[in-house]
């Protein structure tokens, strides 16, 4: 889906939206991505199976999501959104009292 695909950079260094339909379900979609992603490198993080199912992926620097969902009329709809880590957090640090 061109209209609502984004996406900048190249090769393995890519960061966007990909928005894509297929022909399989959004059962098949969704075992396919959770067992190859792995082969490729990317940590599971977290996922879920429901009306929109989603998977949740990191690999060194980026981090990456899988929507899904069932088509309308057959097959299935769902995105891969790629980008870049943030940082971590900072806890700023709690300034000292001066000893009274």
């Amino acid at each position: 889906d061109l209209e609502h695909t984004l996406v900048f950079g190249t090769n393995a260094a890519w960061f966007g939206r990909l928005v894509l339909s297929a022909a399989y379900s959004a059962n098949d979609v969704f075992g396919f991505y959770k067992r190859e992603l792995q082969r490729f490198g990317w940590e599971e993080i977290t996922t879920t199976r429901s009306k929109v199912s989603t998977l949740t992926y990191d690999r060194q620097d980026r981090g990456a999501t899988i929507l899904i969902e069932a088509g309308t009329i057959r097959g299935s709809e769902f995105s891969i959104t790629v980008s870049p880590r943030g940082a971590p957090a900072m806890v700023p640090e709690t300034p000292e009292k001066p000893a009274q």
